[in-house]
């Protein structure tokens, strides 16, 4: 069951944040057979949970599991596998997940379902989306069109989130996971002051980190694209936590 959106308690007596019913944060990180994005997620929920979000790691999730829970979601992020296609070159439009037994896929609309895979499609959703208010897809092609699921980024903000990251090639470790780190610290304390970042600003930002870390390796970084709030008010950052728009 979800806390009631809308009401949290924010102490601090002294250095210590009490949240009741935060705004909903869920984190995924995998341990796939070729590929671990742990602890990416338990960094994610302890820099959101700072600032007062329910930040919630998950380790080998399924799709529905997920799909079941974004609409409640004020942050959504996912580190893990994309989508390759058959045989045809057109990669993307989806995540990849794995609970070490089975893959199950969320992705963006039905245009050619996967072959003998589960699938769950956020073009099926109509404004269920609004709460969201910043949605990562750290994942190979994330924010590519593919002529057989659609695209991710575009879909997922079409159904109301505010703010949708992803990346249109492929991505390699351990720069991605750098770059999750890094992006979350940017929201949260990133500018040279320690004060918080935009999330678009922090997005750029932190490819920088990875180029600095790197160089002159991005490990696909580069590719970031996004779908932003961008006018210049508090939906552009993610303090104070709270849902997105309505």
């Amino acid at each position: 069951m979800y806390p009631t959106k809308g009401y949290w308690l924010w102490m601090d007596n002294p250095g210590t944040l009490i949240t009741l019913n935060a705004p909903w944060a869920d984190d995924y990180q995998f341990s796939y057979e070729d590929l671990s994005t742990i602890p990416t997620a338990e960094t994610a929920a302890n820099e959101q949970s700072i600032i007062a979000y329910g930040g919630m790691p998950h380790t080998n999730s399924d799709a529905s599991y997920a799909y079941n829970r974004i609409t409640n979601d004020s942050i959504f992020f996912f580190n893990g596998h994309g989508i390759r296609s058959r045989d045809d070159g057109e990669h993307g439009g989806g995540l990849s997940f794995w609970n070490g037994t089975d893959k199950t896929i969320i992705a963006a609309e039905h245009i050619d379902a996967p072959l003998n895979t589960t699938t769950y499609y956020i073009a099926e959703f109509n404004d269920q989306m609004n709460d969201v208010l910043l949605a990562v897809y750290v994942a190979c092609w994330s924010g590519r069109t593919s002529a057989h699921l659609g695209n991710l980024v575009t879909m997922t903000h079409s159904k109301g989130a505010d703010n949708v990251i992803g990346f249109t090639e492929e991505l390699l470790n351990p720069q991605s996971n750098y770059w999750s780190d890094r992006f979350w610290y940017r929201c949260r304390a990133g500018s040279i002051l320690g004060t918080p970042q935009t999330i678009p600003t922090a997005a750029q930002s932190a490819k920088t980190d990875v180029l600095i870390a790197f160089y002159p390796y991005t490990g696909g970084v580069s590719s970031l694209i996004g779908e932003y709030h961008s006018d210049g008010g508090v939906y552009d950052y993610l303090i104070p936590a709270r849902y997105g728009t309505n």
